[in-house]
């Protein structure tokens, strides 16, 4: 993959200076999301900012174990990186043609999504935040709340919302701040 330099800071502001935050959470459903960012950042010409915000809880504070039976630890960031980093490559195997002209970065940090992912999307001046919706409902939705709902609620640019559909397009929802 293309990987945009650390630097994003340019001074110019037209639409292929601002790119697409897509926010993965290393699930099943982030491949369509992960999907519909590569059509949006290839037809619109921006790059994409792949992004998984690692929430640590108390239990597992700084150090994850990535299997089960590994002796060795390792810091969390490290791990969600690695994972995300194998989980772009799968995509990547699958849907070559969805890779060509898209310009990747990939960005992980620690702390709480619903927070970081409006945050990221304003440090790096996003043009728009894609994200998947775990449609959960009744209690677990109220004990959870939604972190899509947070985000679209906190962010400065359009929220995507891709929903369970994989078809191109069809699952989408728009929110403008």
């Amino acid at each position: 993959l293309n990987r945009l330099g650390d630097q994003m800071g340019n001074s110019k502001t037209s639409a292929e200076d601002n790119p697409i935050l897509v926010a993965l959470d290393l699930s099943e459903r982030s491949t369509a999301c992960l999907s519909h960012g590569c059509e949006m950042a290839a037809k619109f010409r921006q790059p994409l900012i792949l992004a998984h915000v690692v929430h640590e809880t108390t239990e597992t504070m700084g150090m994850y174990r990535r299997h089960r039976n590994a002796s060795d630890t390792m810091p969390i960031n490290d791990i969600a990186r690695t994972m995300l980093e194998e989980r772009v490559a799968e995509f990547r195997e699958a849907h070559p043609e969805l890779d060509q002209g898209c310009e990747i970065r990939l960005v992980v940090v620690g702390g709480i999504p619903e927070t970081r992912i409006p945050e990221l999307a304003l440090r790096y001046n996003a043009s728009m935040i894609l994200m998947c919706s775990h449609n959960r409902n009744g209690l677990s939705h109220w004990i959870y709340g939604s972190v899509t709902e947070t985000v679209v609620r906190r962010a400065h640019c359009p929220v995507v919302v891709v929903g369970q559909e994989e078809t191109p397009f069809s699952s989408l929802t728009v929110h403008r701040p």
